[in-house]
């Protein structure tokens, strides 16, 4: 936070504040905390009397889904055949600059390698290490393509 904002706030700066839902805030972190705790359990006892699901259910279940389809696309196209996040921008920048001259447009949205771990990470499933571009030895970046 600026001095701007404890000026206009009429707050001390040198003391510390805590934000409390959305537009509140509370001098310490002790109070601000047992009321944000207090505000999350409210939350989840109404979505689960109204039977909705709560934002953070809600946001954890679209992590889910978004990695269920990274790995999906990566299986598509073979994991062994991924590229690394470098390779998958660099094949993406050419293709705008050739497809799209350099301009806006539609560029594919290809899968890396990292990316696949990452959501393999998010659904439990352990993805070992691969070799490296150079150790594949499948010839791009290589100046012989």
């Amino acid at each position: 936070m600026t001095d701007l904002f404890y000026k206009r706030a009429k707050l001390d700066p040198k003391k510390s504040y805590t934000k409390v839902g959305d537009k509140a805030m509370a001098e310490g972190s002790e109070v601000g905390n047992e009321i944000n705790a207090i505000i999350k359990e409210m939350k989840e006892e109404l979505a689960a009397e109204f039977e909705v699901k709560t934002e953070e259910q809600v946001e954890k279940e679209e992590i889910i889904e978004e990695a269920q389809e990274v790995v999906k696309q990566a299986e598509v196209v073979g994991v062994e055949n991924l590229k690394t996040e470098e390779e998958v921008k660099t094949r993406r920048n050419n293709y705008n600059l050739v497809n799209n001259e350099g301009g806006e447009g539609y560029a594919p949205n290809k899968i890396s390698f990292e990316r696949y771990q990452r959501a393999s990470k998010v659904l439990g499933v352990e993805v070992p290490n691969r070799k490296g571009p150079e150790e594949r030895n499948d010839g791009w970046l290589t100046k012989e393509r």
